[in-house]
């Protein structure tokens, strides 16, 4: 049976939707249970989405071009391909794919996606960076399961080639998959992180267990210790 590990609730055991548990760590508090801005987690369900609705046609061979603006991470500043934006957490494509997805396709999945409150507002190109849509570790932990089970209105394409771009590792009995995510970081200059996420699973068949880490940022090295802490706690309860 899968587990599932995350920061949300700290002592007690929840039963998630796919019946599963889910152990939860560290007291929350009103901003947990409302949820966050997803920031760059939200690139999976956005890549799945541009896939399905074919603005992006192939993951490896359709460019994506740079606009030519230069932005403070050195890696933003190319043409990418869906699967080297994933990789290099490219928040200038993923604006140029959610102004050709447009705000009724992009709506109509994230419902039936269940993607915590759903919501985009006027900024088609802002609404997982700045808000208001919003999702809590919980949310993220059912996304990542319905992901991995394929249990998303998707076609087999479409969730076979989501899953095979999302950052990963090689761990003893399968893969790490993951996406990290970063509140406030958008490639301006002097910006500043308010808010870490890591969330995935770890993909080993019938044997995985899916989680999701937030945390609060005050410099670069709270940044860094995010995959850490993850491995750390999925290493601690075996599930890596």
């Amino acid at each position: 049976m899968p587990q599932t590990y995350h920061n949300y609730i700290g002592g007690e055991w929840l039963p998630s939707a796919s019946g599963d548990q889910i152990e939860v760590r560290n007291p929350a508090d009103t901003d947990d249970l409302l949820g966050y801005v997803p920031a760059s987690t939200y690139k999976v369900p956005h890549a799945l989405i541009a896939l399905e609705t074919g603005v992006v046609a192939d993951a490896d061979k359709e460019l994506i071009r740079w606009d030519g603006q230069v932005r403070s991470i050195e890696a933003w500043n190319k043409d990418h391909t869906l699967r080297s934006a994933m990789a290099v957490s490219a928040v200038p494509v993923f604006q140029q794919i959610a102004r050709r997805i447009g705000t009724e396709r992009m709506k109509k999945y994230l419902d039936a996606f269940q993607y915590g409150n759903r919501e985009v507002g006027p900024e088609i190109d802002r609404f997982w960076l700045d808000g208001p849509l919003k999702t809590s570790a919980l949310d993220q932990i059912e996304f990542f399961d319905r992901l991995r089970r394929g249990d998303l209105p998707l076609t087999g394409r479409t969730l076979e080639l989501g899953r095979d771009i999302i950052p990963s590792e090689a761990v003893s009995g399968g893969a790490l998959r993951y996406k990290t995510g970063a509140v406030g970081i958008d490639g301006t200059a002097g910006e500043k992180a308010a808010l870490g996420w890591i969330a995935g699973y770890v993909d080993r068949g019938e044997d995985s267990s899916i989680f999701a880490l937030n945390l609060d940022v005050h410099g670069q090295p709270d940044l860094a210790r995010r995959l850490p802490i993850a491995k750390s706690i999925l290493a601690e309860v075996g599930a890596i």
